[in-house]
């Protein structure tokens, strides 16, 4: 364990799963391009399920975007979307968002939390799972305006990516529809159209309708270089996911096809392939750890710990302890980095850990009922006064019942390269609830 001394200014400021697939054993994959897995989609429900006796679809695939827990896919003949599981393509959920009449390319944006999609070539909006709802946001202009198999979020400036379908240009879109640029791809991408449209740190992934293959190319368009080639796969949208396989040490680049329920992961750097566009970095959290649920006495005082877990993908270290803030998932308020006590770095769950005897355990099963992250990685541990988190829960403890869990709190900062970090809201009384005891 290391304590780390410091000075704080006032700031004006996945979970997803760890997987390891079957597939991966005995894998040789080993560099960019390389296939990590293939997963069979379940799309019960959706005109993209069926496939003919040719082994064809009676709908057409077209959008992938990844939520750093979920896959999501469009299903352009009927506006569907599924949610898949990435470890194995089991159905998570299913959306017919309206008044959309046909869901084209898609793309997760880390920075507003939110999907965006592709609608009948004619619009460029956001889906709302929660209500099935599909808004416009703006039309597609330009030399030759449109939007079917390519979009892609780009967090680094806060802009949209669109194509056509299979088309031999690209448009870059402030995320109010203005034009800023259309660029040409012929000799660019192969012989084959434009579909899908990732974007990485260095440059923008374009994979070929009809031609097998993603490109890897500046986002001038100046230059590219072919990044993988597929086997006699109709490539339709393309989505970026550096969490999924961070065990690893790997991310990856997914790919849908049109015609069946294939699905692609092909191996990139992590910080090359940035979640969301490269909006932010999502950090896994756990106030009290291990304690469930998070025992909390309104009225006395001292401090809360809550833990922030490093991995493969975040750094604990490299986050600016001036910017961290606690805020309520409403983002109504917040507490900053004047509100901390103390900050420490540790390795929770290792068998030394203080308190990590003390989880507890499922009478049942034997079990622990979370898990001990035993995983090597530096996490930050964090010791917030607590009574600025009443004030900012309650104002006072009185409308705070005994046995009743709080509002879900958040966890947010920078990196010291600008990069922000969070924590997604789960709504958990054992994680990022605390619950009253007293």
């Amino acid at each position: 364990m290391r304590t780390l001394s410091f000075s704080i200014a006032r700031s004006a400021i996945v979970g997803a799963g760890v997987l390891m697939l079957a597939s991966f054993a005995g894998s040789a994959f080993a560099a960019d391009g390389d296939l990590i897995t293939t997963i069979i989609a379940d799309r019960t429900g959706t005109a993209c399920a069926s496939i003919d006796d040719e082994g064809n679809h009676a709908g057409i695939g077209t959008g992938i975007a990844f939520d750093g827990t979920v896959l999501y896919m469009s299903c352009w003949t009927d506006s569907s979307v599924v949610g898949i599981d990435p470890a194995d393509g089991d159905q998570l959920s299913l959306h017919f968002p309206t008044p959309a009449t046909r869901l084209g390319a898609m793309a997760w944006d880390a920075n507003a939390n939110q999907l965006w999609a592709c609608d009948d070539d004619t619009d460029i909006g956001i889906i709302d799972l929660d209500t099935d709802t599909f808004t416009s946001v703006f039309a597609p202009s330009g030399p030759a305006p449109g939007c079917i198999d390519g979009l892609a979020y780009d967090g680094s400036d806060n802009t949209i990516w669109a194509s056509r379908d299979v088309s031999d240009s690209i448009q870059h879109y402030q995320l109010d529809g203005t034009l800023i640029d259309s660029f040409s791809l012929t000799g660019l991408i192969g012989a084959a159209g434009s579909s899908g449209i990732a974007v990485g740190t260095s440059g923008l992934y374009l994979a070929n309708n009809g031609g097998f293959q993603i490109w890897h190319a500046l986002k001038d368009l100046s230059a590219s270089t072919l990044f993988a080639t597929f086997d006699e796969r109709r490539l339709e949208d393309l989505e970026c996911d550096p969490i999924t396989f961070s065990d690893l040490g790997v991310g990856a680049i997914w790919s849908q096809d049109a015609y069946d329920n294939i699905v692609n992961a092909y191996e990139v750097s992590p910080d090359e392939c940035p979640f969301g566009g490269g909006g932010g970095l999502y950090a896994d959290i756990d106030i009290k750890f291990c304690s469930n649920p998070n025992g909390f006495n309104c009225k006395s005082g001292g401090v809360m710990p809550m833990t922030v877990f490093g991995s493969n993908v975040l750094d604990v270290q490299t986050i600016d302890l001036a910017t961290v803030q606690l805020c309520l998932a409403d983002d109504s308020a917040c507490i900053d980095a004047e509100s901390l006590r103390n900050a420490v770095y540790v390795d929770r769950g290792t068998a030394d850990d203080v308190g990590a005897d003390e989880c507890a355990i499922n009478e049942e099963t034997g079990e622990e009922e979370y898990f001990l992250n035993r995983d090597g990685i530096d996490d930050l541990e964090l010791a917030w006064e607590k009574k600025d988190v009443v004030e900012m829960l309650f104002d006072d403890c009185e409308d705070f019942a005994k046995g009743e869990a709080s509002p879900t709190l958040v966890f947010k900062a920078l990196t010291y390269d600008g990069v922000p970090v969070s924590s997604t809201p789960l709504d958990d009384p054992g994680i990022d609830q605390v619950w009253r005891q007293k």
